[in-house]
């Protein structure tokens, strides 16, 4: 099994426009609000995507984010086959990948435990979001226990998903509703720099656009069908992983020369949850001193880029599987909280 063992996260330095947060917060973003410098990457799928944790001693919280490999998928989609194989890596499967494809059954897979083979154990599906509510506009996207694929409550950790999306939440709900709250009608608005329904004439998903440069703010030049262009989406050859779309200050940035043009946008896929270690169930698992292990089996794709489904990460420990590595705390968990070694 792949054991996750709490550590305090080390806090990064944050760029200057980035905020400096001390805790995760659950809101689907990862580089977006610089939660990766808070987060420590434990272990890595086959395919290079990466589970991290964080555990906050003073809340008995611990933190859980999956973020999916660029490699695997990530959230550029569109109606349009040409605007998809330029993402990086570009899509190769079939016609491309709309919104609707890309979101109705992509889902993650999560156990936790508090102790190997302890009765304390769940495992559940989380699906990478489902609208609520019809829309758009007035969508309420959420990534909890009502979503199909998701598992139902009982499948769930104790205070895992029962929250709504205060608890467990995907970077695409995130910018689902984000933008839907800043600009819910078609068209240009001074605080969005693209049209998710640009696609129309009809504003159903099948027709949404994850974010493109704009030929009409800026000239010809632009490739509409380029999502490479778009400030912050940028790829390794090219300045980095940055991962985040949006203009924080024009002057500090060679990304941000667009007329503060705002994007707002993670395009990482993102499966992020929480969960309080100290609190008895219903609000917690109720491990009392007892190790506690995370165990991630993997990402559903339906497909991945290049046509695969699942991206597992790596059974350490489990018989003919390497052992899980010897970890050690960063001295600010409880004395009842077994870190200093796999288990």
């Amino acid at each position: 099994m792949l054991a996750l063992l709490l550590c305090g996260g080390v806090a990064g330095a944050a760029g200057a426009a980035c905020p400096s947060p001390t805790v995760p917060t659950v809101n689907g973003l990862f580089y977006g609000d610089c939660d990766n410098t808070l987060y420590n990457a434990y272990t890595t799928s086959a395919n290079g995507s990466i589970l991290y944790n964080y555990y906050d001693a003073a809340t008995t919280t611990m933190y859980v984010a999956l973020v999916v490999s660029h490699a695997v998928n990530d959230l550029v989609c569109a109606p349009e086959k040409a605007y998809t194989q330029n993402a990086s890596p570009p899509w190769t499967q079939g016609s491309g990948r709309n919104c609707k494809r890309g979101t109705d059954s992509e889902f993650a897979t999560f156990t936790f435990e508090c102790a190997p083979g302890s009765a304390n154990s769940w495992t559940w599906q989380q699906a990478l979001g489902c609208a609520q509510t019809a829309g758009p506009p007035g969508s309420n996207w959420v990534s909890d226990p009502t979503c199909g694929p998701s598992s139902p409550l009982a499948d769930w950790a104790p205070g895992v998903g029962a929250a709504g999306n205060s608890t467990s939440t995907t970077s695409w709900v995130r910018n689902i509703n984000t933008y839907q709250t800043a600009a819910p009608t078609p068209g240009m608005t001074a605080d969005r720099a693209w049209d998710l329904y640009s696609s129309a004439p009809t504003r159903v998903i099948d027709n949404w656009r994850s974010p493109f440069v704009d030929n009409s703010i800026l000239g010809t030049m632009a490739n509409e069908n380029d999502p490479k262009l778009v400030p912050g989406y940028s790829t390794p050859s090219i300045g980095g992983l940055t991962r985040y779309s949006d203009c924080w200050d024009a002057n500090s940035s060679s990304t941000c020369d667009m007329g503060e043009l705002r994007y707002d946008w993670e395009w990482s896929m993102v499966y992020e949850w929480s969960i309080n270690l100290g609190a008895a169930p219903p609000a917690g698992p109720g491990c009392g001193d007892a190790s506690i292990v995370v165990i991630s089996g993997l990402s559903h794709h339906s497909p991945g880029k290049h046509g695969e489904e699942n991206d597992p990460f790596p059974e350490c420990g489990d018989a003919g599987q390497p052992p899980c590595p010897i970890l050690a705390d960063w001295g600010d968990l409880p004395d009842t909280y077994l870190t200093t070694s796999s288990v």
